[in-house]
């Protein structure tokens, strides 16, 4: 059988009442992927529903004011971060090596939150402010930005030599990253900035 699936999940807040699935089918006959979209699993009732997607596959989500029926969404192995915003009662999500932060909520078009200076390999959201993205940049640079103004700066590490080098995470007002410095590679954690 030439069909095979992925997912990627994500659980939604602090209490966990949903999962972000992200799936998508590779059709290994015709050597190419079929289709991928975006789905929300509703744990209390066992409701799935389409957030977005069709059938085809981008590395990048749709343009912002694309109907959610029509709108392209990048693959599992490409969706990297996903939050749960509770303000704004939709997910965060990035696309690895992109440098946007999309609003997925399914009931309106996907729009921008933000855009970044240079692609992301991470992206994370604070979820008790809601106001504050930190990215670790594919030049190992981290850089936060503020959701109310858009304004992005460099988060000072405290060593030139040290730089992020993976998944970063803000929890209760900190800041942990994997990072790499001098070869070594580890896990940060610091007050969020």
């Amino acid at each position: 059988y030439p069909l095979r699936r992925q997912r990627q999940m994500c659980i939604r807040d602090s209490n966990g009442s949903a999962l972000l699935i992200s799936v998508y089918s590779y059709n290994a006959t015709a050597q190419r992927q079929e289709y991928a979209r975006i789905l929300q699993y509703d744990i209390a009732t066992g409701l799935v529903t389409t957030l977005a997607g069709d059938s085809s596959v981008r590395n990048d989500f749709c343009a912002d004011g694309t109907p959610i029926s029509t709108c392209t969404v990048p693959n599992s192995g490409r969706l990297k971060s996903g939050s749960w915003s509770p303000s704004r009662n939709a997910w965060l999500l990035h696309a690895r090596e992109s440098e946007r932060v999309v609003i997925v909520n399914g009931s309106t078009p996907i729009t921008t939150l933000g855009v970044f200076p240079e692609p992301a390999i991470a992206v994370a959201h604070d979820r008790f402010s809601d106001a504050t993205l930190i990215a670790c940049s594919e030049s190992g640079t981290l850089l936060k930005m503020n959701q109310n103004t858009g304004e992005v700066t460099p988060v000072d590490l405290r060593s030139p030599t040290m730089r992020c080098a993976g998944p970063v995470d803000i929890n209760e007002g900190m800041l942990s990253f994997v990072f790499v410095q001098n070869g070594l590679q580890g896990i940060a954690e610091m007050p969020l900035p």
